[in-house]
């Protein structure tokens, strides 16, 4: 029973990765899909929270391959970014530039801080909005919604936050312990 309870973690580790490195990747579903050369929806299923669904050794090659990462890393590792050989992933998106349906503009303000913001080392002491504009000049990310969603996250219990203004208008947001990154 236990092995069986490992395969589960492993996989749940699975397909957390497989959707964060998509993601990243600014890349949808459809696009993976069309990248495999599978029907709509089996795809899906690896990126699951409950998959118990394991893509076969040559799918999760070539997966790994596509996101510059090992192997061993997309099944093992939390948190997994974008590695840096991406010469796979970058072929696609140029081949298929004309399939919009195959990609996303930009990722979701949670999504954003979820895989950008909160790996920072930074966000241990804490940022300002202002501060983690300034660190992703790139993104198209706008101070009024990164506020709204960091507050929201602060009600949640997933950041800390302290008025560094006394004023109740400018916050410092940091990660809690327990937050799983």
């Amino acid at each position: 029973m236990a092995a069986k309870e490992k395969l589960k973690a492993d996989l749940k580790v699975l397909s957390e990765n497989l959707k964060s490195l998509r993601k990243q990747a600014l890349i949808k579903i459809k696009g993976i899909e069309g990248y495999l050369g599978v029907d709509g929806g089996h795809y899906r299923k690896y990126e699951y929270s409950d998959n118990e669904i394991t893509p076969n050794v040559n799918t999760l090659s070539r997966l790994s391959k596509f996101y510059g990462v090992t192997l061993d890393d997309l099944i093992k590792k939390r948190n997994l970014a974008l590695g840096s050989d991406l010469t796979d992933l970058e072929s696609f998106k140029k081949k298929y530039s004309a399939f919009p349906e195959y990609f996303m503009d930009s990722l979701s303000v949670p999504d954003f801080i979820r895989l950008k913001v909160f790996p920072l080392s930074e966000m241990e002491s804490g940022l300002k909005v202002s501060e983690i504009i300034d660190l992703f000049p790139d993104e198209a990310i706008n101070s009024k919604s990164l506020s709204r969603e960091l507050s929201r996250m602060v009600n949640k219990g997933k950041l800390g936050r302290k008025d560094s203004s006394g004023k109740g208008s400018v916050y410092i947001y940091n990660l809690k312990e327990s937050v799983d990154r």
